[in-house]
């Protein structure tokens, strides 16, 4: 299953490359078991980069976003 969204551009170096090596160490530890929280996911990118690492986590993601009424 391809995990994309409109914001999936990931080339705009939204985040450090050492950040990116750690949490990529870390998830692809993480099993069918697993649940990662996000809090603050914003556009989203986040969340795309870690499911793209290890789609066989489970992700909850939480943020206020703006209602736009």
């Amino acid at each position: 299953m391809a995990i994309t969204n409109k914001y999936d551009d990931l080339h705009e170096n939204w985040m450090v490359e050492e950040h990116e090596n750690v949490i990529s160490e870390l998830l692809v530890s993480y099993n069918l078991q697993s649940t990662i929280v996000e809090i603050g996911s914003w556009k989203g990118r986040s969340a795309i980069f870690m499911l793209k690492k290890n789609e066989d986590i489970k992700l909850n993601c939480f943020d206020i976003w703006p209602n736009k009424t």
